[in-house]
């Protein structure tokens, strides 16, 4: 009648159909409306003799389409079709284009209206369109940072549904009432709203698919999983069981008995009684889980937490009270001390300029933090390092919103605060890893190299190949991993060893995901070498020092040194731009320096340092591997023999990181005379100890004073040094402290009780330099901490 509808350049428009709700979710019930929003995505108009603009034709063709579905005929009708969930609902036009619907959300969309979209799911002829609106408003319902404020928004959606349980006697609704279907959605749609802009697998429009997501992304635990799957396969088998009575779209309970026993048998039960048990007790469980997590919390202003444990903890909490008020509090007014810090934070510009919903979350916030103080025996640090970390929040109050949901979550960081100004700073630069501390199970358990490289391989994929988004994810994955082990160290739940051992397993998966990347770059410029492949690209990365001993601190430089594959040599790259062997590794290397070093939103990922490459910054910048070679055999010294006991390489070709350590092993096993090798030793130990060593009458240098972390070093070194030419098999040497101590006890330069002295000296040195790093103070000790040490036995 009308024609084609197409744009303003001649091109076919499509409807776009998004079907919304169960429907979108695949969980139509049995007597379901179906819900649907409908747009296009281009202004024009019809080519037909009647032309029509586009929104007209389109609305036309909305309302026969949904007149069709619905007509009653001699056998029934399709479907009742609800169009309410678009924009401006009931009062609002039909259809509507992209622009329009992209400018809809952006100013008017509410939150009810995001959680409605989280189910939105493109069907009929214009997949492709619905695809690309579906994708158009995905910043809308998804935001790319943790969105905590999405529980203000379901926690107001489900007051006025309850209003509607209150007015119309729904208590009984196994949809809308207390630990009906509803909580339950609401329960898994909360983690989607919060983390599925940076986590779009997380992105299901169905439940059970959302709650698998979640348990693959340890958001739930194996048996909270289980329970929440039952209990929704349970809820709706029997809404669809009392839909099915009468063919109605009903919610509730039939009354008559009869009704009632044909829907226990229905659901597999003996009788009425049996069925009615079984869903209190669903309900009980989902509802004390939804008022576990999204419990009601009163929007006005707080003056004292509602969990105030003693008279001293309230009056903590009135503090903020007082430091708002215009009367000026008396002298003697209790934690008087505290109201300083407290007035210039109520004072400074962003505070004073928060929109009335963010002051009444920071009103909110402020008490809690401050009764969070009461046992903590440094409370004024530690409330500058609170309001250090809330002034990098004030313009972003989601994570107010997150603060105020989670009383003990404060609880959590105010201990750490008190501790480390390390990781207080960490949070104020990236408030984001406040979420880390919020998960136990995620925060307590300290994944292995494999675990990282599955949960860096799965982060990256998001990211497209895009290098600048790549290099921020892997800074954020850092920062989120040096939190959990901080507060693994801070808490006693790992010993520094472990924490130090894991901080360098992060290092290497870091630094071989930084390598490919630089390494693909390299190929999709200058192509790439003849014999080589993504898996051996003939250039291998050796870490020393701390990184090769597997002993990184928390603020520790990379110490590399690159080795490539002298069988290369001649060979030029195959792109469009080509560039012989040397110059295309010493570009790879180059750009692997650009990307550790590079300044992200949360700063460079590593410091490097490669002046322990052979002759030092003199020289190359790469070294082929029998290059090397013939340096340790005729040039190095022999503090470069010590440093190659703590390497060990950490990514790229893997058949010429088997070449290198054949070269380590060599050299390790080289013949020695001992006693010109116990001079050189102790030669070069009084060299650093006298340019480095800080320790002074009173205070002890932790790494570089006498019998300090390098001491140690020093000792294993010499020892392997001085035995391994002597053993009759040579041993695979390892480069970590704690295992040189137990490989040298087993071939016998240490005694049982030297090793297990070295150990307990290690660790407790390690643990204090780690924590000094957290404190963002030199690893100096006062001399009196050392009675009662590993050390005070001389």
């Amino acid at each position: 009648r009308h024609g084609i509808a197409r744009d303003a350049s001649g091109q076919v428009q499509s409807l776009a159909t998004i079907a919304m709700g169960k429907l979108g979710g695949n969980e139509l019930n049995f007597s379901s409306d179906i819900d649907l929003i409908l747009a296009f995505p281009e202004a024009g108009e019809s080519d037909g003799e009647r032309s029509l603009d586009n929104e007209d034709y389109f609305a036309r063709v909305a309302q026969r389409a949904v007149g069709l579905l619905a007509e009653v005929t001699e056998h029934g009708y399709c479907f009742r079709v609800d169009l309410r969930l678009r924009p401006f609902g009931s009062a609002g036009r039909l259809v509507l284009s992209f622009d329009a619907m992209e400018n809809y959300y952006q100013r008017e969309g509410r939150d009810w209206e995001r959680i409605a979209w989280v189910r939105a799911r493109p069907l009929g002829p214009g997949l492709a369109e619905g695809a690309a609106l579906v994708e158009l408003l995905t910043p809308f319902v998804y935001r790319r940072y943790l969105d905590y404020a999405a529980f203000d928004g379901l926690r107001d959606l489900k007051r006025r549904m309850d209003l509607e349980v209150t007015r119309r006697d729904l208590a009984d609704d196994i949809k809308r009432g207390p630990g009906g279907i509803r909580e339950l959605e609401f329960l898994v749609q909360l983690p989607q709203l919060v983390r599925a802009g940076r986590e779009p697998r997380l992105r299901q429009t169905g439940i059970l698919p959302a709650i698998s997501a979640q348990l693959q992304r340890r958001l739930l635990s194996s048996g909270e999983a289980a329970w929440m799957a039952d209990a929704y396969r349970f809820l709706r088998l029997l809404e669809n069981r009392v839909q099915m009575m009468d063919d109605q779209q009903t919610h509730e309970i039939p009354d008559d008995p009869f009704k009632r026993e044909r829907v226990a048998v229905g659901m597999g039960f003996a009788s009425w009684p049996a069925l009615s048990e079984a869903l209190e007790e669903q309900r009980a469980r989902v509802h004390q889980a939804y008022s576990a997590v999204l419990g009601p919390v009163e929007v006005d202003n707080v003056t004292v937490p509602q969990t105030a444990r003693s008279a001293d903890e309230a009056a903590l909490a009135a503090q903020w009270g007082l430091a708002t008020a215009d009367d000026e509090p008396s002298a003697q007014t209790a934690h008087a001390e505290l109201l300083e810090p407290l007035r210039h934070f109520a004072s400074i510009p962003a505070v004073q300029s928060m929109s009335p919903r963010g002051r009444s979350r920071l009103d909110r916030v402020m008490p809690i933090v401050l009764a969070a103080l009461i046992d903590v025996d440094e409370q004024q640090i530690t409330l500058k390092r609170w309001l250090g970390v809330l002034s990098s929040v004030l313009r972003r109050t989601s994570y107010l919103a997150l603060l105020s949901e989670r009383p003990g979550l404060i609880e959590e960081a105010t201990r750490l605060l008190r501790q480390s100004a390390w990781l207080a700073q960490l949070l104020a630069d990236a408030p984001v890893l406040l979420d880390e501390l919020l998960d136990p199970r995620r925060r307590d358990a300290i994944p292995g190299r494999e675990e990282y490289e599955r949960i860096v391989r799965a982060e990256l994929g998001h990211a497209d190949s895009d290098l600048e988004r790549e290099v921020e994810t892997l800074r954020r994955l850092q920062q989120g991993e040096m939190l959990r082990l901080s507060y693994a160290l801070l808490e006693g739940l790992q010993p520094a060893p472990r924490v130090a051992a894991t901080l360098a397993d992060l290092a290497d998966v870091i630094l071989t995901c930084v390598f490919n990347m630089a390494l693909r770059e390299m190929t999709r410029q200058f192509g790439g070498l003849a014999g080589t492949s993504p898996t051996r690209p003939g250039i291998t990365v050796i870490g020393y020092g701390s990184l090769g001993g597997r002993e990184l601190n928390f603020a520790s430089d990379l110490d590399l040194v690159c080795i490539y594959d002298e069988a290369l040599a001649g060979v030029e790259s195959d792109g469009p731009r080509s560039l012989d062997h040397h110059r295309y590794f010493v570009r790879l290397v180059q750009r692997i320096v650009h990307l550790l070093t590079a300044q992200t939103s949360l700063g460079p990922l590593y410091e490097i340092d490669m002046r322990l490459r052979p002759n030092g910054s003199k020289g190359l910048l790469i070294i082929g591997h029998e290059a090397f070679e013939r340096y340790q055999h005729t040039e190095a010294w022999t503090w470069e023999h010590q440093a190659l006991v703590r390497a060990r390489a950490v990514a790229g070709d893997r058949r010429l990181a088997v070449r290198f350590q054949a070269i380590r092993a060599d050299m390790l096993a080289t013949a020695r005379d001992r006693s010109e090798l116990a001079e050189s030793v102790v030669s070069m130990r009084r060299r650093m100890r006298a340019e480095l060593d800080r320790s002074d009458g009173k205070r002890f240098d932790l790494k570089q004073g006498e019998g300090g972390l390098v001491d140690i070093e020093f000792a294993l070194q010499e020892g392997v040094l001085a035995a391994a030419a002597e053993q009759p098999r040579r041993p695979r040497w390892p480069a970590g402290t704690p295992a040189l101590i137990q490989r040298l006890a087993e071939i016998g330069t240490l005694s049982a009780e030297q090793a297990h002295s070295f150990s307990e000296r290690h660790e407790w040195l390690l643990d204090q330099a780690l924590r000094r790093t957290l404190a963002l103070e030199p690893r100096l000790i006062d001399r009196s901490s050392l009675l009662g040490s590993p050390l005070a036995t001389g």
